[in-house]
């Protein structure tokens, strides 16, 4: 889940990822990254903010996301 979570950071205010972007970075079976998805939604660490034109959820780190990382020391600075 974290290498899953520290995908999301680094984006935009306004994008997101979806399901499909995180499984087609190599991240598992696609039920596998949904399972993953739900959980960090679940412990709000990241969360569902629109859906795209194809109605698939798109999901943005939350602030407790960011916290977690940037507090565990798993964020590298640009180079």
């Amino acid at each position: 889940q974290i290498k899953i979570l520290k995908r999301f950071a680094g984006l935009n205010t306004n994008e997101g990822l979806t399901c499909d972007d995180v499984w087609q970075s190599g991240e598992g079976h696609i039920e596998e990254v949904r399972m993953h998805l739900d959980d960090l939604n679940t412990a709000h660490y990241i969360s569902l903010f629109q859906h795209t034109e194809d109605g698939e959820p798109l999901y943005k780190l939350t602030p407790e996301g960011r916290k977690y990382l940037v507090t565990h020391g798993l964020l590298k600075p640009p180079l």
